[in-house]
């Protein structure tokens, strides 16, 4: 055993004590003798996470990320793990050894197209993407990945549709023709071709769909009636609005601020405006919330057992909760020191029973869009989350939005003086008028507003599937776009006339 190999044992005993002072610096020792020791450097890795230190994470994985390659496969996990820290540069430099190691493997071809496209090199990630499928033509995702680079026009748009067509050729799983069904609508969308995108649509998700388990509406609908004042014959229970006079001097940096709504409701475009503030950090959307109500009240708990657990729950682990949030927060932004970090993950509007029992004071932004527009760019989705099932068939969207709609409504009318709406119509018009009233929340901007007229900034990784979109010039070309589709959507689901869908007779959609 090296004498790396001896440091590297005893750091890790010292972290299984709860030593991590010893811990780390038993862990530098080994690496100062072997800069390349592979257990010694990731151990080191992830106590700096835990510690909130992601740049010194990433930095303790530099040298192997240049080191000899064994392992492409290794090599693309440490990437993935640099590019959470915020190290993308570094994580790309992992993609590309580990790209060029494997022969161009698909898999490592897809990965580090997908952090180019999340990096804004949307070029470079259409060539990787389509060489991925080159090599794998069954790889479906790479085709859809491949589609979302760009806006599709013309004699390419129609040698898009060409290639995408010559992929359905010949056996294939329903996940790899629902992917490609996906991105030759959105070719066909950005063709105009309205009747061609819908009938390509419909299919994609017509075999999405048949890939999963019913959709769970019953979760909801039990969490209506468990937190919302008025349902199931109580008065609910989401925690009391925090006073507004609370101090704040006192509380450590950095400070949550939560953007929630429907998905694909505006909450990256409006994170991106936030961060122009330049006192606010992305950490991204992160799952932390979920995880800990699954903590409360097990893997399969349900909105009751959450109640229960909430109501019950002891000031100290309510005090380590919220620890244990802040602390992946702080690792998510490395050694930056904000005065807020944004965590957008839009489907944290489901945990505001457990968010406001750890954060009564934390600033809330509820993004709203109209939901025809919603609804429609939700069925131009081939999302990965499971909670996201429900947008593969026309009835379980309409079920789901009214859902929604009815929690919206009833959690707005609770006047949180810490929970502002904004709307995506207006943010997309005049956003330096939509953020205004940020600042009753967030304080006066440290930045005077009217040097933040340019465009947003290209900078960052967005890992949703609005980064190309988020990363446009503002317009407002997806204001009222459901009206081009309204005659398919009623046509495949009558019912949606409920939520203002109307046809205009002389339409010409479908030509």
């Amino acid at each position: 055993m090296s004498d790396a190999d001896t440091l590297f044992a005893r750091g890790a005993q010292a972290r299984q004590e709860g030593r991590n002072d010893l811990a780390r610096t038993l862990f530098l020792d080994a690496l100062a003798r072997e800069p390349t020791h592979r257990n010694a450097a990731l151990a080191l890795a992830f106590l700096f996470r835990e510690e909130g230190e992601g740049g010194k994470a990433a930095e303790a994985l530099r040298p192997l990320v240049r080191a000899p390659v064994s392992r492409p496969q290794e090599l693309a996990a440490i990437a993935e793990f640099v590019a959470e820290t915020g190290e993308t540069d570094l994580a790309l430099e992992a993609l590309e050894r580990a790209r060029a190691e494997s022969g161009e493997a698909p898999a490592l071809l897809f990965a580090h197209g997908r952090l180019l496209f999340q990096t804004g090199r949307f070029d470079e990630a259409r060539e990787a993407f389509r060489r991925a499928f080159a090599r794998d033509p069954h790889h479906g995702g790479a085709y859809y990945q491949w589609v979302q680079t760009r806006r599709w026009t013309g004699r390419e748009g129609d040698e898009a549709l060409e290639v995408l067509t010559r992929a359905t050729a010949g056996p294939s799983s329903p996940e790899t023709l629902s992917a490609i069904s996906f991105a030759r609508a959105k070719v066909a969308d950005d063709l105009g071709r309205t009747g061609e995108a819908f009938a390509n649509l419909h299919a994609a998700n017509a075999l999405r769909k048949s890939t999963l388990p019913p959709f769970d509406h019953a979760f909801y609908e039990e969490w209506l009636e468990t937190f919302l004042p008025g349902s199931g014959g109580h008065e609910g229970a989401l925690p009391a609005p925090a006073a507004t006079d609370a101090p704040r001097a006192g509380d450590p940096l950095p400070e949550p601020v939560f953007v929630v709504g429907l998905p694909r409701s505006g909450t990256t475009l409006l994170a991106r405006l936030l961060l122009r503030r330049g006192d606010a950090a992305l950490a991204g959307e992160l799952d932390l919330l979920g995880r800990l109500a699954g903590h409360l009240t097990g893997p399969h708990g349900r909105p009751r057992d959450l109640r229960r657990a909430l109501e019950t729950l002891p000031s100290s682990e309510r005090e380590g909760l919220a620890e244990a949030y802040l602390h992946e927060l702080r690792a998510r932004i490395g050694g930056r020191r904000p005065r807020w970090v944004l965590d957008k993950n839009p489907l944290n509007v489901w945990f505001l029973p457990l968010l406001r029992t750890l954060f009564p004071r934390a600033p809330v932004f509820w993004c709203r869009r109209d939901r025809r527009d919603v609804l429609l760019s939700l069925y131009f989705q081939n999302f990965a989350h499971p909670a996201l099932d429900f947008s593969y068939d026309l009835a379980d969207l309409d079920r789901h939005l009214l859902l929604a709609a009815r929690a919206e409504e009833a959690i707005l009318a609770g006047r949180d003086p810490h929970l502002l709406p904004l709307d995506y119509e207006t943010f997309v018009r005049d956003p330096l008028a939509a953020l205004r009233p940020s600042e009753k929340i967030l304080g006066p901007a440290p930045h005077p507003n009217g040097k933040e007229k340019a465009a947003l900034e290209n900078e960052g990784r967005i890992t949703t599937a609005s980064a190309w979109q988020a990363r446009q010039p503002l317009h407002t070309g997806s204001v009222g776009r459901w009206h081009r589709y309204a005659r398919f959507l009623v046509d495949a689901h009558p019912a949606l006339r409920h939520h203002g869908f109307t046809i205009d007779p002389d339409d010409p959609s479908g030509t």
